[in-house]
C-alpha cells in the first residue's frame, strides 16, 4: 500500500504539463488544533507533481522529487483538498538527467489557496540508481 492509497488520494486530471489530484479532509489528516496538517498538504502536492513528472519519463527513466518550497497560506477543515501541478520549465541536470520545475498549489473546495510554491523533480536513467523493478 502506498502513501497515496493510505490518504485516499485520487488523480482527477493527468496531462503532460498539468495534473490535478485530491483527497478527503478528515480528522486523520488534522494537526492538533483540528485543521489540515501541513505535512498532509505537502504529501498531496508532492504526489501530484510526481505523477505529472512520470509522464515525462521514458521507460528506462525514473523521476524523483528533489526539492519543494511551499508556503502555507490558509487552513482547511472539511471537504476535499485539491492540488495542481503546472510545468514551468525543464532544465538539464548538472550530473545526469534533467530537472522539471512545477508550480504547485493546494486549495479547498471553495478554491481558497491553502498552500502554494514550487516542486522540483529530477528524471534519471533507472540504471543510474540501480532500479530494476
Amino acid at each position: 500500500m502506498t502513501l497515496a492509497d493510505t490518504l485516499d488520494m485520487r488523480i482527477d486530471v493527468l496531462e503532460r504539463e498539468h495534473a490535478e489530484m485530491s483527497m478527503p479532509i478528515s480528522p486523520a489528516i488534522y494537526q492538533a488544533f483540528g485543521y489540515v496538517h501541513g505535512g498532509a498538504t505537502l504529501a498531496l502536492i508532492e504526489s501530484v507533481a510526481s505523477v505529472a513528472s512520470h509522464a515525462h519519463a521514458a521507460d528506462d527513466e525514473i523521476p524523483f522529487g528533489v526539492g519543494i518550497d511551499v508556503r502555507h497560506r490558509h487552513s482547511g477543515k472539511a471537504g476535499r483538498l485539491h492540488a495542481t501541478a503546472d510545468l514551468d520549465r525543464i532544465e538539464p541536470s548538472s550530473k545526469v538527467g534533467r530537472k522539471l520545475f512545477w508550480n504547485v498549489k493546494a486549495t479547498d473546495d471553495a478554491g481558497n489557496v491553502l498552500s502554494d510554491g514550487v516542486f522540483v523533480a529530477k528524471i534519471v536513467p533507472r540504471s543510474y540508481v540501480g532500479y530494476t523493478g
